[in-house]
């Protein structure tokens, strides 16, 4: 932990990440695996079926949308507004996305090579590298990656051109055309705009998280994390138990405010002190986006070879076996594959991109600043003798966090992708 004061404040505790944001990653991620688990790979592979409520797991879709939105504004909103910041922000997210993906991307390509000896052709394996709409998709949970491209997107024209936020409403709603216009008939192009829109206003509703988890109090947070998800639950089982529900644009957006203020309620929770939280979850949580990207492919290849196998096994025994084989893949690329290579990618973008000037800190101790600004001040300055040592400073600087972190007063601390 370390001691920082942002502007406006007098001192703010900032932790490496927000690991209750992780963890709600991993239960994001497995709520998608166990919605393709009872969707598709069970009935399809072995004529199964589960609980019926596992079809909510579409939400997990919803919520990392609504994540993506909150940690854009969170980890760069300090960008908005330095042009010299749009390049680097844009590398930093296709490397965060791409590789991992493209990797997957190959190891689908070549297993279904081996297994029927088809390929896709030329167009298909094109659309599916660079995540250009396809009806017919390689790997099912891409379309989601290209919401994400374009959501990067329009935040890098707010970083670039910071005059409104209508920047970036532009630039989502035109490429929410385009990606709807590539992949949709002439004729329903307008039908489907008005059905996708929504997950547009997802990424909205993430950067609003990110502001009014500022002003949360402790409890008021954890009445909004309750909030969040209990209306995540009453929505989803609702629609999965009983049929009942809205249409899918008022779905997505009752998902969707939901989901932001979960978000926002476990941020503040978590900024106002120290929290324990199982170890296990925050790693599942650093592997989301692997199970995220081969949940499907492990699953249907181990469903497939129980098939062949003619292993008469209950289903709930047959779900419990793919789901921790697909968890244990993906803690194993993240490990071996995602994290070097992430680590790899960022010093390399750091080499061949400026890293934009950190924003000015105001402790309350800003004469050095002013003189450099007015050199003319200098006369006015105080004496050397009577300027606080650097050390005395540090320990006031705590001193204050550690009040306002009594009185609830801590702002948000970074959130680390």
């Amino acid at each position: 932990m370390r001691v920082l004061g942002p502007p406006g404040a007098s001192a703010a505790i900032v932790t490496d990440r927000l690991e209750s944001l992780q963890i709600l990653r991993a239960v994001a991620a497995m709520m998608v695996a166990l919605f393709h688990l009872q969707q598709h790979v069970l009935p399809h592979h072995l004529g199964q079926a589960l609980w019926p409520g596992l079809s909510m797991g579409y939400a997990g879709v919803e919520i990392f949308f609504v994540l993506s939105g909150y940690i854009m504004m969170h980890v760069h909103g300090r960008e908005i507004g330095r042009r010299d910041a749009t390049g680097r922000f844009l590398l930093r997210r296709a490397a965060r996305i791409l590789p991992l993906y493209w990797i997957v991307l190959g190891m689908v390509v070549l297993g279904r090579f081996a297994m029927t000896g088809a390929i896709p052709d030329a167009e298909r394996l094109f659309a599916a590298a660079f995540l250009l709409p396809n009806q017919m998709p390689i790997l099912r949970v891409a379309w989601t990656l290209g919401y994400e491209m374009l959501f990067y997107g329009a935040f890098a024209l707010l970083i670039w051109r910071p005059a409104s936020i209508a920047w970036l409403a532009t630039g989502l709603a035109f490429g929410m055309l385009a990606l709807v216009s590539l992949n949709a008939r002439p004729a329903a192009v307008l039908l489907t705009v008005a059905q996708e829109a929504p997950y547009a206003l997802l990424f909205l509703l993430g950067i609003a998280a990110a502001c009014l988890q500022q002003r949360l109090t402790a409890p008021a947070a954890l009445a909004f994390a309750a909030f969040g998800a209990f209306g995540v639950l009453a929505v989803g089982l609702s629609e999965a138990l009983t049929g009942l529900a809205p249409e899918k644009p008022l779905r997505t957006l009752l998902y969707g405010v939901c989901a932001a203020a979960l978000i926002a309620g476990l941020a503040a929770w978590e900024g106002a002190g120290r929290r324990r939280m199982p170890p296990f979850l925050i790693r599942l949580g650093d592997a989301s986006y692997a199970l995220y990207l081969l949940h499907l492919p492990v699953m249907s290849f181990a469903a497939k070879l129980v098939s062949s196998l003619r292993l008469d096994l209950p289903p709930w025994l047959n779900a419990a076996g793919l789901v921790l084989l697909a968890t244990a893949a993906a803690l194993c690329a993240h490990r071996v594959l995602e994290r070097p290579m992430l680590r790899r990618l960022s010093h390399a973008i750091g080499r061949v991109t400026p890293k934009p000037d950190a924003m000015p800190v105001d402790l309350g101790h800003g004469r050095r600043r002013a003189a450099e600004a007015n050199p003319g001040a200098r006369a006015n300055r105080q004496p050397r003798e009577n300027l606080q040592p650097r050390a005395s400073l540090d320990a006031r600087v705590t001193r204050e966090a550690r009040a306002d972190l009594r009185a609830g007063r801590v702002p948000p601390p970074r959130l680390h992708t």
